[in-house]
């Protein structure tokens, strides 16, 4: 009679363990701790993550500090969400990636601080592990996440249509803080990125068809369509670039020290031979930009401006690169198309404050422009470059050096443009000219 009583009393625990576990499962919403995490930063807590978010659509991962043995890799999934406010979620390598969703719909990442065990000291050789990576997902939210440490970069996109980067703090990243390619209707707004090797931000379209068939079926030729406003940037190699898209507005960053531009919009060939993507439909507007284009520290190590026959020319460029990626040489018929420049300002700059070149429909006014060229470099000088642009509109822009001993050696130099130009302010330059129009014939300028 014992014996019987007792294989039923195991039975019926046996039974209420499975459909415990089973209402685990099915379950809407569930903690990592539901599937056995820890928390205490010592045991391995990567099965109870990967069990969790495969289980329930919101997985709540409480105060404590999670290591991660192993990357938590997902795809084909959907409609999830992972909120870790006020945990730390550690990857016990220095280089593997930490998160990574492929082929997935509605996926939701918010809270957190997500880490190293060991920070990285250079950038690794692995080029596809960032501690996120979101590869063909559709409807992505990252927000209010703290990323601290990556060998490569902090977040990735490749083939992403709507996603939102939302008010993160991105830090020590060896490549970009925030990275897109071939993806479209991004908005990054609200993030702060600090000690970037590479790009604080980016999206890219690389011009190569056979890379996009996803993207036209989809039915987008371009990638683009895109927001970055009021992100604050401070020690990364550029602040904001973008090769080839079609429709960026950039509006109220603050980019603070740069090893090369500040904001960049460019074509090249340099990385893709064949490449077909042409910016256009650019709007750069009401962003402040200061200490950009001169030698900075980023994790503790020393970088110099390389870059002054390119990119690293001005704290805002846009233009065309030739095969070398420099502007000796650009494809005459690589053209650059509706770039709006408005209302921004340009303080202390290394070298030059604006390069624009080879754009047709330009619109350049309200900005200003105040004690640049620090480095005094053999490449920079006349402040405001603009080249080879056809229907420009240019009004009411300032060029200002209140130094003691001026930097300036002119206000502005234009080169074989045609359109319309208003005032300028120009104050304090080292050349007797304030300003120069070069040109095989009379340049076509109306004031």
């Amino acid at each position: 009679m014992k014996r019987i009583l007792y294989i039923t009393i195991v039975l019926s625990a046996l039974v209420l363990s499975v459909q415990g576990f089973a209402s685990i499962q099915s379950a809407k919403k569930v903690s990592v701790r539901d599937f056995g995490a820890k928390g205490d930063g010592i045991t391995d807590d990567s099965e109870a993550f990967l069990r969790a978010i495969k289980a329930a659509d919101f997985v709540v991962v409480p105060k404590g500090k999670y290591l991660l043995k192993k990357k938590l890799s997902f795809t084909k999934l959907s409609n999830k969400t992972i909120s870790a406010y006020g945990a730390t979620i550690i990857n016990n390598n220095t280089e593997l990636g930490t998160l990574y969703f492929g082929s997935s719909i509605n996926i939701t990442i918010e809270g957190g601080t997500w880490t190293r065990k060991t920070m990285p000291d250079h950038i690794s050789n692995l080029p596809s592990e960032h501690t996120f990576s979101f590869v063909r997902v559709r409807n992505l939210t990252v927000k209010k996440v703290h990323i601290n440490g990556s060998a490569q970069m902090g977040i990735n996109m490749v083939l992403v249509d709507n996603a939102t980067v939302y008010g993160n703090l991105i830090e020590n990243c060896y490549r970009d803080g925030i990275y897109a390619h071939y993806s479209v209707n991004l908005t990054y707004e609200s993030n702060t990125l600090n000690n970037i090797k590479d790009d604080a931000m980016s999206i890219h379209d690389y011009g190569i068809d056979a890379q996009k068939q996803e993207m036209f079926s989809a039915g987008y030729r371009q990638s683009g369509k895109s927001r970055i406003i009021n992100n604050v940037t401070n020690n990364t190699y550029e602040g904001f670039a973008s090769i080839g898209c079609d429709g960026l507005l950039i509006s109220g960053n603050k980019i603070n020290n740069t090893v090369n531009a500040g904001i960049s919009i460019f074509n090249t060939p340099k990385l893709f031979k064949g490449s077909n993507a042409r910016a256009k439909n650019i709007t750069i507007t009401n962003n402040y930009l200061s200490y950009t284009g001169g030698t900075q520290r980023i994790m503790g190590e020393e970088y110099k401006n390389q870059g002054q026959l390119t990119g690293g020319r001005s704290a805002i460029f846009v233009g065309v690169q030739d095969e070398q990626a420099l502007i000796n040489n650009p494809d005459p018929k690589s053209r650059i198309t509706d770039v709006t420049i408005t209302n921004n300002t340009v303080v202390n700059s290394y070298v030059n404050g604006a390069y624009i070149g080879q754009v047709d429909n330009l619109e350049f006014k309200n900005n200003t422009f105040t004690d640049c060229n620090i480095a005094m470099s053999n490449f920079s000088g006349r402040i405001v470059e603009i080249r080879l642009c056809n229907n420009v509109d240019i009004d009411d822009n300032s060029v200002i050096d209140d130094r003691s001993k001026p930097r300036h050696n002119a206000g502005y130099e234009l080169k074989n443009v045609n359109g319309r130009m208003g005032k300028w302010i120009i104050k304090g330059h080292i050349d007797q000219a304030d300003k120069y129009i070069i040109g095989s014939s009379p340049v076509s300028i109306s004031q």
